[in-house]
């Protein structure tokens, strides 16, 4: 919590003997991070693109927003060859200031919440973890698709190990790909009209050989992805902040069921929803063939020869 006293964040925590302190010193401290995914692992410019924040105020999957983007870097004085370096790379000065001349220019183009409390972990002389990424790396690991819950829970076990650099580094590189590949099926179901509103709430489904398929093939990836359409669709439709999302995937090992996420209209502030008993009901009403086995309720495992009544039935029950 940002309200964490800063004292405790200076703290001291000596993990060895007394005489290497500097060596095996260890330091949690606090820091305003930026809405950024990654964007230490990464060009600046591919982190501006891919971030939700970022790419759904820019409405970055259009040429207006492209421009707009490059506009916003020229605005802070940051030559394009600088953006699209690794940030390790980027020169020394303006790798130290560019956090501080990001935050002065969100201002000027409504991205007023472009920071956010957070804190970063120093061991020793050398190693620096910052939440934020460390999350994102476990967060891969333990939503990995191609692993059994048990094995992607110890994957993500092992990459908390901060003396695992290459269970970490690996765990970045997939959190990458997974941004990428949700900006691009985001980008894909606008541009080819593939989101629809039904009148109570607004859908899309992955179709069955799609290029991203297998990256979503986990529901808290589909539910990732909701909250991502629904933020990209609001930013085109400002009606649609009023009703809730649902997006469908057949699953990629398994394509005669699919999973359903909904997600809670944006101007909701809460997770909470009606969604998961309206799930339950609707599949109830068509007999639908269905497994309920998350701690949402909006979360459901379906035959996906079912799926198209089972929507019928939530719009009916929605409308109602």
């Amino acid at each position: 919590s940002s309200g964490i006293n800063a004292e405790y964040g200076d703290q001291r925590l000596n993990v060895a003997g007394a005489g290497d302190v500097s060596v095996n010193e260890m330091k949690i401290r606090y820091t305003n991070e930026l809405r950024l995914d990654l964007y230490r692992h990464w060009t600046l410019m591919e982190s501006l693109k891919v971030s939700p924040y970022t790419a759904t105020r820019f409405r970055i999957w259009t040429t207006k927003g492209k421009k707009k983007l490059n506009e916003f870097l020229a605005d802070m004085g940051l030559p394009l060859m600088q953006c699209n370096q690794m940030f390790g790379s980027m020169d020394m000065e303006i790798r130290k200031d560019v956090c501080n001349w990001i935050e002065v220019t969100a201002q000027k183009y409504g991205l007023e919440d472009i920071t956010y409390s957070s804190f970063e972990l120093h061991y020793g002389y050398r190693n620096k973890f910052c939440a934020a990424d460390t999350f994102s790396a476990v967060y891969t690991a333990l939503t990995d698709p191609s692993k059994d819950t048990e094995a992607a829970f110890l994957r993500a076990q092992d990459t908390l190990n901060r003396q695992n650099e290459k269970l970490i580094a690996t765990g970045i590189d997939n959190s990458k790909q997974l941004c990428c590949g949700l900006l691009n099926q985001v980008q894909a179901f606008i541009e080819m009209k593939q989101v629809v509103c039904t009148g109570p709430f607004v859908y899309a489904v992955i179709q069955d050989g799609s290029a991203e398929l297998e990256l979503f093939s986990h529901p808290a990836r589909l539910n990732r992805l909701c909250r991502y359409l629904r933020e990209a669709y609001c930013a085109i439709f400002k009606k649609a902040a009023t009703l809730p999302f649902v997006i469908a995937a057949p699953l990629h090992l398994d394509p005669d069921y699919s999973c359903v996420v909904g997600v809670p209209a944006l101007v909701i502030d809460s997770n909470k929803s009606y969604l998961g008993r309206a799930f339950e009901q609707a599949s109830d009403k068509v007999n639908a063939a269905v497994e309920f086995d998350d701690f949402d309720g909006a979360v459901m495992r379906i035959k996906t020869e079912d799926k198209a009544k089972f929507f019928d039935a939530l719009t009916v029950l929605l409308m109602s």
